[in-house]
């Protein structure tokens, strides 16, 4: 299985999009937006997590591996490698992503530069498209 993930960030609102490739073949791909006051890394934690808990919850018996693609390096080194392991709020991210993660026998975690596949940049462009959503209907 396989997840990419991507996020826009603006003000006071972040969009989301990713892309899950399952096993079977079935390509799963959604956006959403969430208002709020994030940083632009808190938008691609939050890319992170929508995209591998829709994978969990299609995951099937034969699909126990997960490779995690982002654009964001930062966040990748984040998750996998903290500067600061007990920093407040990126310790909470760094466990709550890593919980996701170990529900997978084996998983990768790892960093795409953009639009190196089409689906790194399809979840590019839902994350643009949340966003452009969110904005038209708050304002």
């Amino acid at each position: 299985m396989r997840v990419y993930t991507d996020a826009s960030h603006g003000d006071y609102v972040i969009g989301v999009g990713y892309v899950v490739c399952l096993k079977d073949g079935t390509e799963i791909q959604s956006k959403r937006y969430k208002y709020g006051e994030y940083s632009s890394m808190d938008a691609e934690w939050y890319a992170l997590m929508e995209g591998m808990e829709v994978a969990l919850s299609h995951r099937s018996e034969d699909d126990t591996s997960i490779d995690v693609i982002t654009d964001c390096e930062p966040l990748v080194t984040k998750i996998r490698q903290p500067d600061d392991l007990y920093n407040d709020k990126w310790f909470s991210y760094r466990k709550r992503a890593l919980n996701k993660l170990f529900e997978f026998d084996t998983w990768r975690l790892r960093w795409q530069k953009r639009g190196t596949s089409t689906e790194n940049e399809a979840a590019d462009r839902l994350a643009r498209e949340a966003l452009w959503q969110a904005r038209d209907e708050y304002g």
